[in-house]
């Protein structure tokens, strides 16, 4: 059994080598090595380089940067804004889509008007021009209807 003085030999011995395994876990944590190897690779250890190795412990300064994580706020902010901006974008670009197919049915629509005028005025240069009976009555008939289209669907 351990009496009264044991007890506290023990508990200060105990205490000593955790002091001096925290101190020795410290030192080595920021010790850095770099070692040369015999073919020339580098490596950086935190360990002394074993055997043949050219070890050369360097010196790390561990000031504080001065950097200081931004506030999650902000960056929240920023991602929300940048959501925003790429919906915003892409209802640009689908306006942009619509208002290119309303110009082209927009621009077929005229052409259809062009050619229907156009052929308006063929038969109209046939009836000033002379035909027959059995076909003035067409003629007459198509002209109506491409009156009635251009009324319809090009004023």
């Amino acid at each position: 059994m351990i009496d009264g003085k044991g007890f506290r030999f023990l508990v200060s011995v105990l205490s000593l080598t955790l002091a001096w395994s925290a101190l020795c876990v410290c030192a080595q944590e920021s010790s850095v090595y770099r070692c040369t190897a015999a073919d020339g690779s580098i490596e950086f250890r935190q360990y002394p380089c074993h055997g043949r190795d050219a070890s050369v412990l360097l010196d790390i300064d561990q000031r504080p940067s001065g950097w200081t994580p931004p506030d999650p706020a902000e960056v929240f902010d920023a991602e929300d804004e940048a959501e925003a901006a790429a919906e915003r974008s892409q209802a640009a670009a689908k306006a942009r889509a619509e208002a290119a197919k309303a110009a082209a049915v927009e621009r077929r629509q005229e052409e259809k008007c062009w050619k229907k005028h156009h052929q308006l005025e063929q038969v109209e240069r046939k009836l000033r021009a002379g035909y027959q009976a059995s076909e003035g009555q067409r003629l007459r008939h198509k002209r109506t209807e491409y009156e009635d289209y251009l009324k319809r669907f090009c004023d």
